[in-house]
């Protein structure tokens, strides 16, 4: 749970990572049961946490890259693969937070910007915009400026941006 260190949103989004069946590791340890129940040298058992939402939001950042080569017929940058992840995210609020409170609207440090749900990236209905690394700011000052008129007055418009920052100098703190 956020906030980080430097007051940003932590985590950027959620995946569903609660009861889920997963592959027993070598050392055959269990999480919380065998899958099926009662079938002896199983392969599967019950597992939570974020070994078993991450490979969710992985996979889904792969198909996001597939989805765009197929439409644009170039790789997305990472930037572009987080703010479409992040622009797609469901609002979670009112579900439990996990400590017996309720969700807040997102952002919030619970959930971040929200749950992954592909098809609001993917197959949106919705007029969109994509600009990825179109302009590259090289000095202090440099900007970018959009315009944009709702196409329907009585819903929101959703920006995200995410970047890419320049590597730092070797032994730079931070």
């Amino acid at each position: 749970r956020g906030p980080t260190a430097d007051g940003r949103f932590n985590p950027m989004i959620v995946a569903p990572g609660d009861w889920t069946t997963s592959l027993v590791g070598n050392n055959r340890a269990s999480c919380y049961g065998s899958y099926p129940p009662g079938e002896a040298g199983t392969y599967y058992h019950y597992c939570s946490g974020t070994s078993m939402s991450a490979p969710q939001v992985s996979g889904s950042s792969v198909l996001i890259v597939d989805w765009w080569r197929q439409e644009y017929g170039v790789t997305p940058s990472p930037a572009m693969v987080k703010a479409l992840l992040v622009n797609g995210a469901e609002d979670m609020a009112g579900g439990n937070d996990g400590t017996g409170g309720v969700l807040a609207h997102v952002p919030n440090f619970n959930v971040g910007w929200g749950r992954v749900n592909l098809d609001n990236v993917i197959r949106t209905e919705l007029p969109v915009v994509y600009a990825d690394q179109e302009d590259v700011f090289a000095n202090t000052g440099d900007t970018r400026s959009w315009t944009f008129v709702a196409a329907d007055a009585s819903e929101p418009i959703k920006i995200t941006l995410a970047w890419t920052d320049a590597p730092g100098a070797v032994g730079a703190n931070p």
